[in-house]
């Protein structure tokens, strides 16, 4: 699960809370390319509804064939600082609480920072098909 054919600066991904029950967020595992020991930065945004709402090309100012975010509908959600595990070996992130209402989907972007500046080190494959966790 942690081994990687891609990489960027962050994760887009959507959390759906099924049923009534709230969900509460205390970390995430992540594949970063730092050597073992190095601190970095991770923040975490929400926002309502579906990530795929928030990226295409129609955004403004993202350049002609790329796909983009657009960060105003987004909302900071939490920062952390961990220390890298090395590349391809998971590194838990423990962040301050998020909690997710039920029966809502919630789109996720968690991008890295290193001495104050985005960094293209998040490591990831790339999933076809949706993830459905039950517990």
């Amino acid at each position: 699960m942690f081994d990687s054919n891609n990489g960027g600066v962050g994760n887009l991904f959507d959390l759906t809370t099924i049923g009534g029950q709230s969900l509460r967020v205390t970390g995430f595992d992540v594949n970063v390319a730092f050597a073992a020991g190095t601190d970095f930065e991770v923040s975490v945004y929400t926002t309502s509804g579906s990530y795929q709402n928030t990226v295409g090309s129609g955004v403004a100012g993202c350049p002609v064939l790329q796909t983009c975010v657009d960060a105003s509908q987004w909302t900071l959600a939490a920062s952390a600082t961990a220390s890298a595990q090395g590349r391809d070996m998971p590194t838990f992130v423990d962040i301050p609480d998020i909690v997710l209402d039920g029966g809502t989907t919630t789109g996720i972007w968690i991008t890295l920072a290193r001495d104050g500046s985005i960094v293209d080190e998040f490591r990831y494959n790339t999933v076809a098909a949706p993830v459905i966790l039950n517990d």
